[in-house]
C-alpha cells in the first residue's frame, strides 16, 4: 500500500506575522544607527566648539598661597611646567608642586643667578657663572655635578644627561655630566681664533646629538658656523672629534643667535633674518630641509616638543608664524598687543603681559585672552579631562582656573 505524501500546509497569518516582525526589526535598526549618527554628530560638535571656543572669563577653582618660611627669596621667581608638575625657583632655592598643587619638597641652595633646564623626566638648575649643576626628577635631588670653569649655560636630556657651556677669557669648553653628577669622558674645547666660540648649542632627546653655533675670526672678520656633533657609535666613526657635519658656506656673514633640537632627528637654526629646518634622520649627514627668509625683523622665537613660533615685527603690529619640527607651515597670524613673555608649553603659546594672558592655538586661533587682578609670571595647560584647566601662578600664589 502506498504512503501518502502529505503537504505541509501554509499559514497565512503566520506569514505576516513574521514579514512584520522583520519589518519592525529593520525600522528599530534604522532607528538605533540614525540615533547613534546623531549622537556621534553631536559629541563631535560639542567637541569643536569647546576646542575653537575663544574664552574671556575664568573661574579660580584652587589658590594655593606661597609660605614665607620656605627660604625662596621675593622680587627673583620663576616657574616652569615639568614631568608630573610644577617646579618654583629662585636664587634661593627650589620648589617642586605636583599636579595636585601640593609642594612635594623643597631644596635650598644659594645661586646669584639660576639657570634653569626641562628634559622631561629631569630637570636641573645652575648658577650662572658658578660651578654646580643640581639634577633632580620629580622624586627629589638625583645628583650635583662641579665643573672646573664657570657656567655659561647648561642643557639636559630626557634621560639625564647634562651638557654644560664652560668659559674662561678665549677659551670655552662643553663637557657632559651623568644624571647622578659624574663627569663622562666627552670634552669640546674651543678658541675664537681657532674653532671658534659657541654662541648657543642644543642636544637631542636621547643625549648623543650636540649641534652648536660659533662665531670665529677670518682676516679680523666675524664669521658665524654650525656645527653637528654625535657622540654615539656613528660619530666615533666618522671623526676624531665626533663631528659628523656642519653648515658654513653661505652662513657665515650670518649671525645664528639660536639652535634648537626637537626630538632626535629635527632640529633648527636661527639667523638674523630667517630659520634654518636641519634633519638628522641620517645620523652622520646632518642635511637642510627647509630654509624660510623674511624681509621683516625677528622679533622673538619660541621652541616646543613638536613645533615652533616665531613674532616677526612689522612696525605697530607682529606676525606669528607656526611651523612643525620639519619646517611645514602650520599658520600665520597678527596680532597687536604687547609682552613680557613669550613661550610654547605642551599644545599651546603663551604670551604675557604683566596681568593679561593671551593663549594661542597652534592654528593660529585664539583660545584665551583675559586680564587678572595681580601680574602673572606663568601659565600652563593642566594635566586633566578638561582641557580648560590651566595653572596661574606670581610671587605670591599658585592657582588653578577653569575657562568660561
Amino acid at each position: 500500500m502506498d504512503k501518502k505524501t502529505t503537504l505541509p500546509k501554509f499559514d497565512i497569518k503566520n506569514i505576516h506575522s513574521r514579514k512584520k516582525i522583520k519589518s519592525n526589526a529593520k525600522e528599530k535598526n534604522r532607528n538605533i544607527i540614525f540615533f547613534v549618527l546623531i549622537l556621534f554628530f553631536l559629541m563631535t560638535a560639542a567637541i569643536f566648539y569647546i576646542l575653537n571656543k575663544k574664552y574671556y572669563a575664568f573661574d579660580v577653582i584652587y589658590k594655593n598661597y606661597i609660605v614665607r618660611n620656605d627660604n625662596l627669596s621675593q622680587g627673583y621667581v620663576k616657574y616652569k611646567k615639568v614631568d608630573g608638575g610644577l617646579v618654583r625657583y629662585s636664587s634661593d632655592g627650589i620648589n617642586f608642586y605636583n599636579d595636585s598643587n601640593e609642594n612635594v619638597y623643597n631644596y635650598s641652595y644659594n645661586f646669584k643667578s639660576p639657570i634653569f633646564v626641562n628634559g622631561g623626566e629631569f630637570f636641573a638648575v645652575a648658577d650662572k657663572n658658578g660651578i654646580e649643576i643640581m639634577i633632580f626628577n620629580r622624586m627629589g635631588i638625583v645628583g650635583i655635578a662641579n665643573t672646573n670653569y664657570p657656567i655659561s649655560k647648561i642643557k639636559i636630556s630626557n634621560s639625564g644627561y647634562v651638557y654644560a657651556l664652560l668659559g674662561q677669557g678665549d677659551i670655552n669648553y662643553i663637557t657632559v655630566f651623568e644624571k647622578n653628577g659624574d663627569p663622562l669622558d666627552i670634552t669640546i674645547k674651543t678658541l675664537l681664533s681657532g674653532d671658534g666660540m659657541p654662541i648657543d648649542f642644543d642636544i637631542s632627546n636621547d643625549g648623543k646629538q650636540l649641534v652648536v653655533s660659533y662665531i670665529y675670526i677670518v682676516k679680523n672678520e666675524l664669521k658665524t658656523r654650525v656645527i653637528y656633533y654625535n657622540f654615539g657609535d656613528i660619530g666615533i666613526k666618522v671623526s676624531d672629534k665626533s663631528i659628523v657635519g656642519g653648515f658654513d658656506e653661505g652662513y657665515n656673514e650670518k649671525y645664528i643667535a639660536s639652535v634648537n633640537f626637537q626630538g632626535d632627528v629635527y632640529s633648527q637654526f636661527v639667523c638674523e633674518d630667517g630659520i634654518s629646518f636641519v634633519s638628522t634622520k641620517v645620523l652622520s649627514s646632518p642635511t637642510i630641509v627647509c630654509e624660510y627668509a623674511y624681509d621683516k625683523t625677528i622679533n622673538s622665537v619660541a621652541f616646543g616638543e613638536k613645533f615652533l613660533a616665531i613674532v616677526l615685527n612689522d612696525n605697530d603690529k607682529k606676525t606669528m608664524i607656526v611651523y612643525d619640527n620639519s619646517g611645514k607651515k602650520i599658520s600665520e597670524t597678527t596680532f597687536d598687543f604687547l609682552y613680557d613673555d613669550f613661550y610654547i608649553e605642551s599644545d599651546y603659546i603663551y604670551f604675557i603681559n604683566r596681568n593679561r594672558v593671551i593663549i594661542y592655538k597652534k592654528n593660529g586661533k585664539v583660545k584665551f585672552d583675559s586680564e587678572f587682578e595681580d601680574n602673572i609670571y606663568y601659565v600652563a595647560a593642566k594635566k586633566s579631562i578638561l582641557s580648560n584647566e590651566f595653572f596661574c601662578m606670581n610671587d605670591n600664589y599658585i592657582e588653578i582656573i577653569l575657562l568660561k
